[in-house]
């Protein structure tokens, strides 16, 4: 009889657990595919995480393809954690472990371990992985003494995979909408086209009539005024349209990149530029597109001016890397909130400017891109913003070239 109570109890104790795991993934697949945004998914994460598999701190990192790195922009991270290259030794470990949970002791050099597992208590990653393709991870530390059991991992896993194939749709969705914003902008550009050619043959019109009426005192007059209209409407239209999607063609050569940015620091109105700190230094060779490049610098610097009340400061500063150029521009503004920090900042038509376009950070991405850079953000709603913009460059090569 003893041993027939001990196998009916097995059996009740692995029902009970099969149906709270069957509890547990209809829960998680409820849950997380009603998301339809990535910082939801992050908090879902953590909560889902610790309940279940007793897991906490839970700290989770997604790609963000503008700086090619992983990002947390967690404000319980320390700001030297929040990014994760993709050349990081985790990362090439979530490829060897093919998707499953490991432990970070003894996977991680013990340098790295403590620069990046120990002041996150954290003992386990877990990927997020859709259609092979690593959409972020997880970092996790565990609630009490006990040590994560195999099937603690295995639930980790299960509620990783899920949030990574909502979190790959909700991006797949995001660049589809894109899309068709892209072509209504497309459409809307043949519009404004129209109404510059408009506005031009109005000028070509006065200019002809002023040929054979320009002493009239009272036609001077009038022309004046269709002038300063005529103006008034392309600078509106011009506004509108600048930074706009069209492609782009880039014509890179070897200048000072200094100099370009201060072009593009004396196109600010006088009360904006009187807010800069700029780091001197020699000057720093690059091969870029001086022209599209200024528009990048002038694009932020006027964000950061207008982020900034008057007596506060825009620090700029030129930091040569193993092989880029780094543009760090920060100030000490009103800050990008969390929601729009992920979601929607180098997106097109996305703007938290009562007046704004939506259409200027992302002709930003678009330009470093088209150079081979990357454009990264750190920002702390109240307290400021942080851009780096890093060009590819060969110093060797470099040496000695300039505009």
């Amino acid at each position: 009889m003893g041993f027939l109570k001990k196998v009916f109890a097995t059996a009740a104790r692995l029902t009970c657990h099969r149906y709270e795991y069957m509890d547990l993934w209809l829960e998680t697949t409820e849950k997380i595919s009603s998301r339809l945004d990535t910082a939801e998914i992050k908090s879902l994460l953590a909560e889902i995480c610790g309940r279940w598999a007793g897991a906490s701190p839970v700290h989770v990192w997604l790609f963000d393809a503008a700086s090619r790195s992983y990002t947390a922009n967690s404000l319980n991270i320390e700001p030297g954690l929040r990014r994760i290259r993709t050349e990081h030794q985790l990362v090439e470990l979530i490829k060897e472990a093919s998707g499953l949970p490991f432990f970070l002791k003894g996977a991680l050099t013990p340098k790295e371990f403590n620069r990046l597992a120990a002041p996150l208590n954290a003992q386990v990653c877990v990927p997020l992985i859709a259609h092979r393709e690593i959409t972020g991870f997880l970092l996790a530390g565990k609630q009490g003494r006990a040590a994560y059991s195999e099937s603690d991992l295995r639930v980790l896993g299960a509620i990783a995979a899920q949030a990574a194939i909502q979190v790959k749709n909700i991006r797949l969705s995001g660049e589809l909408l894109d899309m068709r914003e892209s072509d209504q902008f497309n459409r809307m550009s043949s519009f404004v086209a129209h109404d510059l050619k408009n506005l031009t043959n109005s000028l070509a019109l006065l200019g002809h009539n002023a040929r054979g009426n320009i002493g009239d005192p009272a036609f001077q007059r009038e022309a004046l005024k269709a002038i300063d209209a005529t103006v008034v409407k392309m600078r509106s239209v011009v506004d509108k349209m600048a930074g706009g999607l069209r492609s782009l063609e880039v014509n890179p050569g070897w200048c000072d990149i200094r100099a370009v940015f201060a072009r593009a620091s004396r196109r600010l109105p006088s009360g904006a530029y009187a807010k800069l700190r700029v780091d001197e230094g020699h000057s720093l060779p690059c091969m870029i597109d001086e022209e599209l490049v200024e528009t990048v610098f002038l694009n932020i610097l006027t964000n950061a001016s207008e982020a900034t009340a008057d007596g506060e400061q825009i620090r700029v500063s030129f930091h040569k890397e193993r092989a880029a150029l780094a543009v760090v521009i920060s100030d000490n503004g009103s800050g990008i909130p969390m929601p729009f920090l992920e979601n929607g900042l180098f997106r097109p038509f996305r703007t938290t400017k009562k007046d704004g376009f939506g259409v200027g950070l992302y002709q930003c991405k678009t330009v470093m891109e088209a150079h081979g850079g990357t454009i990264e953000v750190e920002s702390e709603e109240g307290k400021g913003a942080t851009f780096t913009l890093k060009f590819p460059v060969t110093f060797e090569y470099a040496e000695g070239k300039a505009c």
